[in-house]
């Protein structure tokens, strides 16, 4: 439904016959109708000028939002739409083979460009690079996880989670109270390139996780590796698998 106008298709084998519709969404009376030569599959997407149909495994149909005329299809893309999204003038689609494309107004792929990363600059906080890449050696050794989640209880800059990402297949989740130190995390770990990849910081209280219990395959903390402080309300019965303190 867009300003009042509701846009669907109706029918599902070509040759019974599949339509695009285009009805007044208060009264539903028909303001355009087309006959189309695909079904549509998956939720349509609007621009204020052009109307998106996505098809199944074939490329999405163009129309015209005022009246439907058909206006080709979008160009190249690997597997079928899955769904699809309108934002800045940009339309987003998601493809049964796991791929996302985005197209401009004219209708064409944009040129991808590569953000160059500068890496992180981590400060200095009593332990040197080599130093925490060799704890987090350490403790994927001596727990022997390696994969599955780890949950970290509180960070500085988020070293630890780094490290531990670099050197296994785990998907670490972080939790900090402090907004500050969780922004500056989050702005370390994307320029290493592993937040919102491998990395996941959170903000919130360390002794009320929002977290089911057992979902961390390990618990590590590297507030308590570099200060000494450690959460209480968080032992065994929580699913602690292997919490470091101070190594």
């Amino acid at each position: 439904v867009d300003r009042g106008t509701a846009y669907f298709g109706a029918g599902l084998f070509p040759k019974a016959g599949v339509s695009l519709l285009a009805l007044n969404a208060k009264n539903g009376a028909i303001q355009w109708k087309r006959t189309l030569d695909v079904s549509a599959q998956g939720y349509l997407s609007a621009s204020p000028e052009l109307l998106v149909v996505p098809t199944g495994r074939t490329s999405p149909v163009l129309a015209a939002l005022s009246d439907g005329k058909p206006l080709g299809k979008l160009p190249g893309g690997t597997g079928g739409a899955y769904a699809l999204s309108v934002a800045h003038g940009r339309l987003f689609a998601s493809t049964d083979r796991g791929a996302i494309y985005c197209f401009s107004a004219s209708g064409r792929p944009l040129q991808k460009k590569k953000r160059k990363r500068q890496g992180p600059r981590w400060k200095k906080d009593g332990r040197g690079s080599e130093d925490m890449a060799r704890v987090a050696g350490q403790i994927l050794q001596s727990t022997g996880v390696r994969k599955g989640y780890c949950l970290m209880l509180g960070c500085q800059q988020g070293r630890l989670a780094f490290e531990l990402a670099q050197r296994s297949d785990l998907r670490i989740v972080v939790v900090e109270p402090d907004a500050e130190r969780v922004a500056n995390a989050r702005r370390m770990l994307d320029a290493a390139g592993v937040y919102g990849v491998r990395v996941t910081i959170h903000e919130g209280a360390l002794d009320s996780l929002p977290y089911p219990p057992y979902f961390a395959n390990l618990v590590v903390s590297e507030r308590a590796l570099l200060e000494g402080e450690l959460t209480p309300r968080f032992g065994k019965s929580r699913g602690c698998c292997g919490l470091t303190e101070g190594m």
